[in-house]
């Protein structure tokens, strides 16, 4: 049986830890305040407004709230599944479905506007008259939630982006979807 000499269990250490400084399995969502959600490893980015907030009673019958969304976007195709909740405040609101894929600029200018989300530390208001807005990234098997800092309220465990930058992923997403 050989044994390792001193000089091959470093250079084995040093290649395990170069593998995992260049994006290896060690690949993780981000956590730590002022890092940008959107690190090269992400595969999906999910962005929602779960809707209701300070606004009448649905109609009866209504499948879901007032200005709810989700936009999922596959960073490596530019596809993009959605939802928007639909209605007039007189008929049920329902749910109301699609897929669309981005062009390349297109997908572009949404990862700009992605990158541009940034971890955040608590702002230790709490907006209870307002929908919540979140954000989960798949990194690999791993994923995250982040939830917009104005509403941690309802949230005080995970990790809090802006409202402002979600609030500007989702308007950008609305643009790009019919």
């Amino acid at each position: 049986m050989k044994t390792l000499s001193l000089l091959g269990l470093s250079a084995l250490s040093l290649l395990v830890l170069s593998a995992g400084a260049c994006g290896g399995a060690a690949d993780v969502p981000v956590t730590e305040a002022g890092q940008s959600v959107l690190i090269p490893s992400v595969v999906t980015v999910t962005i929602q407004d779960d809707g209701g907030g300070f606004t009448p009673q649905p109609p009866a019958g209504s499948t879901c709230l007032v200005g709810a969304r989700r936009y999922t976007i596959t960073l490596a195709t530019g596809a993009i599944d959605w939802m928007r909740c639909v209605g007039d405040g007189k008929v049920p609101y329902k749910q109301s479905t699609g897929s669309v894929t981005l062009t390349a600029p297109q997908l572009a200018d949404l990862k700009t506007v992605l990158a541009d989300i940034k971890v955040s530390k608590p702002s230790m208001s709490c907006l209870a008259d307002a929908s919540v807005l979140r954000m989960t990234v798949q990194v690999g098997a791993a994923t995250q939630e982040y939830l917009d800092a104005e509403t941690q309220c309802f949230n005080m465990t995970g990790p809090l982006v802006p409202r402002s930058a979600l609030g500007s992923g989702l308007a950008k997403l609305t643009t790009l979807v019919p």
